[in-house]
């Protein structure tokens, strides 16, 4: 098993996030296709590894951002359904239908580039609707009416799904704009009357809000929620299961006499005679943000606060009672204290970047049955 030589590690729970995927399956797309949004490394929880429960689990295929990403996944399962989201580069479209990853045609620009290829294997296409995400997307029915027209031509590419993207799904009082959107999701739909095999449109809050009404569809996507972290009293009525804890080990203890400067700029004053300051081996290098300064961390039962400002590499924090060198400090799990929403208020942030921004240089440690599997410290790999 793969090693790391630092003390500081996620552990990523990968029964729960295959159970999480079932139960937006069974609750949410019980009928229809299930595409298991991992890109962003798995949102931060390893795309090899999550991708290799995708395929264990009831989705029946993924979405990524990137073809990079996607073959990561090709590389794990040769049969999965892969979609990429985003706009690929003209270059790699043959590459891509040689890997059968199905792509998204977005703009006229890419309409141009397909056209005129011929493909040893079909290029599958997913057209993406810009219904007010006013990202990526045509705008207009009468383009996408063109993209069919022409690319039918083709017979090397095959047009295989429709989609659109929500821009407030979580966001209860901006309920109209997601309402807009949706209709006239709805309308180019109807309007196109074309056989797509997939035509999605949810992310995790519109599926898991309004999964009931959106019945025009043939398939859903589901992203943050598979890591448990949706921001939505919606949550309340899934039984889904935390997936992700940040720790570290204590690296050194120092009891300070009051009036001592700790940190950069002198950031922290201690305020007690013998005031007890532990340093773990995690910094902002590694995502943890200097807007983390002044939160709690746990001790076993003992909350600690880091104290100055965030280091790089290293973080100080004061404990109240004794504490020695390796003894472990939790700084994200489910501890309503410490869990995602916590962090994600600090940093008033969301909890895909709090994910996201845990970086390379910490290993990740891999459960199944509540025994380390895997051990991917990417690090080393570079």
């Amino acid at each position: 098993m793969e090693k790391y030589y630092r003390n500081t590690w996620i552990e990523v729970n990968l029964d729960n996030i295959k159970a999480n995927i079932n139960e937006l399956k069974h609750k949410c797309s019980k009928d229809k296709f299930l595409f298991a949004v991992i890109k962003g490394d798995g949102y931060g929880h390893g795309l090899k590894q999550v991708a290799n429960i995708v395929v264990q689990s009831d989705a029946e295929g993924c979405a990524v951002a990137t073809l990079d990403e996607a073959l990561v996944v090709r590389k794990v399962n040769k049969d999965i359904k892969i979609l990429v989201l985003g706009i690929i580069r003209d270059e790699d479209y043959q590459f891509a239908a040689l890997n059968d990853i199905t792509v998204t045609i977005a703009n006229k620009h890419s309409l141009e580039v397909i056209k005129n290829l011929t493909f040893t294997k079909p290029l599958l296409i997913h057209i993406k609707v810009n219904s007010g995400m006013n990202r990526i997307g045509f705008n207009k029915i009468e383009e996408i009416v063109e993209v069919i027209d022409v690319l039918s031509l083709n017979k090397t590419v095959v047009i295989d799904g429709l989609f659109t993207h929500f821009a407030t799904a979580e966001d209860y009082d901006k309920e109209e704009y997601f309402f807009k959107q949706l209709n006239y999701f709805k309308k180019v739909v109807q309007n196109l009357n074309y056989p797509f095999k997939f035509i999605h449109c949810t992310n995790s809050a519109s599926l898991m809000k309004y999964s009931n009404i959106i019945d025009f569809t043939t398939a859903n996507r589901a992203g943050i929620a598979i890591y448990y972290a949706i921001e939505d009293k919606i949550k309340n009525e899934y039984d889904l299961k935390p997936t992700f804890a940040l720790k570290s080990k204590i690296a050194q203890v120092q009891t300070y006499p009051k009036g001592t400067l700790i940190g950069y700029s002198n950031s922290y004053q201690t305020t007690e005679d013998s005031e007890i300051i532990a340093t773990i081996p995690l910094g902002y290098a590694d995502g943890f943000t200097r807007l983390y300064g002044k939160s709690e961390v746990r001790c076993f039962n003992q909350y600690g606060r880091i104290s100055a400002n965030i280091c790089m590499d290293q973080l100080m924090i004061k404990f109240n009672e004794p504490v020695n060198i390796g003894d472990v400090v939790t700084l994200i799990d489910n501890d309503a204290r410490l869990d995602i929403y916590a962090r994600n208020k600090q940093a008033q942030t969301i909890s895909q970047e709090t994910y996201a921004r845990l970086g390379m240089r910490i290993p990740k440690i891999y459960y199944q049955n509540d025994e380390i599997v895997e051990i991917d410290n990417a690090l080393l790999k570079k």
